[in-house]
C-alpha cells in the first residue's frame, strides 16, 4: 500500500478493480483473507495485465508499470507466506468464531458431570466406553459370563444404527454363542439409518450382507 500510495495511484487504475490492490488492503481480521486470489489477480501477475482501461489513458498507467516488478515480488512473498501459514490462519479463525459456543458447551458439561456425580448415574455413551475398556483386554469378560451361561441365541435389532464400539462390545457374546452351537441374527435396514451423529455405522450392515 505504501508503494502504491507513494506514486499517487488510483486503485481503479489496476486491472480487475481493484484486482491486485485488493490484496494489499485486507486487514488481519478480514475473514476472507485466506481465500484464493481471483482470476484478475492471477492474470495481472502471470500475464502482466496490470492496467484497467481507465489507466491506459492516464499517467498513472506508467506509474503502475514502473513499480510492477516490485509489486510482483511483494505478491510472491504474500503467496509463499499464505502457503506456509494459511492452514494455521483458518484454524485460528475457526477457533475464534466458535470460542463462545465451545465455552457454553464446556460449562454445560461441567454442570452435567456435577448432576451425574450427585445422582450416581452414567450416560449410555459412557457405559459403552466402560464396557469397551474391559472387552478389549479379555476374550470373554466376566461381565458376560452370567449372560453367556443363560442365553445362547441373540437377535440384534436396528443394526444399521450400531456403532463400531457397540458392535465390538457385543462380539464376545456372539462368539461365545457360536462356540456353544448357538445362533445369532442381526436385523437392520441401511435406508433407515438415523444415528450417524451418534457414531452409528451403516456400513456395518452392508458388510454383514456381503
Amino acid at each position: 500500500m505504501q508503494l502504491i500510495q507513494s506514486h499517487g495511484i488510483d486503485p481503479e487504475c489496476f486491472s480487475g478493480k481493484p484486482g491486485i490492490y485488493g490484496i494489499s488492503v485486507r486487514s488481519p481480521g478480514d475473514t476472507d483473507s485466506a481465500s484464493e486470489p481471483n482470476t484478475f489477480v492471477l492474470k495481472t501477475i502471470n500475464e502482466g495485465a496490470w492496467l484497467s482501461s481507465k489507466a491506459q489513458k492516464k499517467p498513472e498507467g506508467n506509474a503502475i508499470l514502473d513499480i510492477s516488478e516490485q509489486l510482483t515480488a511483494i505478491y510472491r512473498r504474500i503467496e509463499a507466506y499464505s502457503k506456509d501459514a494459511g492452514s494455521k490462519f483458518i484454524l485460528y479463525r475457526n477457533i475464534r468464531s466458535n470460542l463462545y459456543p465451545m465455552a457454553v458447551l464446556g460449562e454445560l458439561n461441567q454442570r452435567l458431570q456435577a448432576v451425574k456425580k450427585d445422582r450416581n448415574v452414567i450416560s449410555i455413551a459412557e457405559f459403552n466406553r466402560i464396557i469397551a475398556s474391559i472387552v478389549e483386554n479379555e476374550p470373554v469378560p466376566f461381565i458376560y459370563e452370567r449372560t453367556g451361561e443363560k442365553f445362547s441365541h441373540y437377535l440384534i435389532d436396528e443394526f444399521q444404527d450400531t456403532s463400531v464400539l457397540q458392535w465390538n462390545n457385543l462380539l464376545p457374546l456372539v462368539e461365545n454363542s457360536l462356540s456353544h452351537d448357538g445362533s445369532n441374527m442381526i436385523v437392520g435396514d441401511g435406508k433407515q439409518a438415523i444415528y450417524r451423529f451418534r457414531n452409528g455405522e451403516v456400513e456395518q450392515v452392508e458388510a454383514a450382507w456381503r
